[in-house]
């Protein structure tokens, strides 16, 4: 698998057979006639999975420092989470007030807004934060366009593309 890995990064390319996704529905509750009370799972390649975590191994120390992120970054980071995000806009908001101060909060859901990615603008700025070119070069492979079909009792669908995402099933 290290040398698979190796291999990888010295093209800068994702395997093709690795792009294609498998998408099977579960029920999670409620009538089963009802198509929205069903979740699609994506399976993805176990090699694809191990070599991600291989190559993980490399990206992981890059995304810690503390270029890599905004100071007050709360997700993605080890050890911070929503919670802190939380804990920090509460603070904020009680100081600004204390200060006599305006406060304006805007709550929105997103949907799937946490399912994006755009290497396009990742790229840049996984560079300023000194990640090594083939990582970067592999990575852009990795998220560029996916195929996924749906499997329904063993039937497959047509397939389609899956753009700009962290796909599901993925490390």
């Amino acid at each position: 698998m290290a040398l698979l890995a190796r291999n990888i990064l010295e093209h800068g390319a994702w395997p093709e057979t690795w792009k294609l996704q498998w998408i099977h529905f579960l029920h999670k509750r409620a009538s089963r006639s009802n198509a929205q009370q069903y979740t699609g799972v994506h399976l993805t390649s176990h090699l694809s999975k191990v070599t991600e975590r291989i190559l993980g191994l490399h990206l992981c120390p890059s995304l810690q420092s503390p270029l890599a992120f905004q100071k007050f970054q709360a997700a993605y980071i080890r050890g911070r989470g929503y919670r802190d995000a939380l804990a920090f806009n509460v603070f904020t908001w009680i100081w600004a007030l204390g200060c006599r101060k305006r406060v304006g909060l805007y709550c929105s859901d997103v949907p799937g807004a946490f399912d994006r990615v755009s290497s396009r603008i990742l790229g840049p700025k996984l560079a300023a934060a000194g990640l090594h070119p083939r990582i970067l070069k592999v990575l852009d492979s990795w998220l560029d366009a996916r195929s996924f079909v749906v499997v329904v009792d063993g039937v497959t669908s047509k397939s389609c593309c899956l753009r700009n995402s962290v796909y599901q099933g993925t490390v």
